[in-house]
């Protein structure tokens, strides 16, 4: 897994080398083939879709608040979010993304845009944010950083503040899932054996990297325990689209049962 430092090297080369391709990775846009306002639109309908799926919960945001945009890039997200809370702050571990995101930026006085570059959130007071929004990001970290952030997520919520984050997860074969059983009964006979205790479970491999961006999931249950730890309680899971290499900021709820394989879920969640 990379550490944090190579997280930000990596995203530093993709700021300077191609950056919107880098957030949005549909392959006919490699290589300079964003409009930039193209591009932003993208971030208008995203955003429009999600609160608009919220606000079908039943849910209701405090449009008057803050909002976090975390790993916001260029600010593709951000600039949206401003548009429709009282003032959004976009976090991103590159600087170059940062200082793109501030050359694009139109609403100087509610969006700001500040380098996070450590494994939390602590330059943001508890309670800070009404609402915090991470898409196509948490899943370019390694499990233990997702888990993290997502507790940071849970501390920053004011208290009746929404989280909505995207974050992979996979559903194993009948096959793979008889594997993993006898994996770990054989560890767990081989363990009592040897030592007379039960041998811990060790967490499932993370999916191999893409390119040069790291692909990595967490079980659902991970994420309800990282939330549920900071207060926040899961109201809402769904499948979308997120994870496809054409998804440009088009979601989609997907329904029916997952394939096996790399899914992309969307959590909602209150506290």
């Amino acid at each position: 897994m990379t550490d944090l430092r190579g997280l930000q090297q990596t995203w530093e080369t993709l700021a300077q080398s191609d950056p919107l391709w880098a957030i949005c990775t549909d392959p006919r846009r490699k290589s300079g083939g964003w409009e930039v306002e193209e591009f932003f639109a993208t971030g208008e309908q995203e955003v429009r879709t999600v609160l608009e799926h919220v606000a079908g919960l039943g849910l209701t945001v405090r449009s008057e608040g803050r909002a976090l945009d975390f790993g916001c890039g260029v600010g593709r997200l951000t600039r949206a979010l401003a548009g429709r809370f009282g003032e959004c702050v976009g976090v991103d571990i590159a600087a170059t993304m940062v200082a793109l995101a501030e050359r694009h930026n139109r609403c100087r006085n509610r969006c700001s845009y500040v380098v996070n570059d450590c494994a939390n959130l602590s330059r943001f007071p508890d309670r800070s944010f009404a609402f915090v929004y991470s898409s196509i990001v948490l899943q370019h970290m390694s499990p233990e950083y997702m888990k993290g952030y997502l507790r940071e997520f849970a501390r920053v919520l004011e208290p009746g503040g929404i989280l909505v984050c995207q974050i992979p997860d996979y559903v194993m074969t009948p096959r793979e899932k008889m594997g993993r059983l006898r994996q770990r009964l054989g560890l767990r006979t081989q363990a009592k054996k040897l030592l007379g205790i039960h041998a811990a479970e060790t967490p499932p491999p993370a999916a191999e990297p893409t390119g040069e961006m790291e692909m990595n999931w967490l079980p659902e249950a991970a994420v309800r325990l990282a939330l549920g730890a900071g207060g926040c309680r899961v109201v809402d899971v769904r499948l979308t689209n997120s994870i496809a290499p054409d998804f440009n900021g088009r979601l989609v709820y997907l329904t029916g049962r997952a394939r096996p394989g790399l899914v992309s879920k969307q959590y909602c969640a209150i506290k």
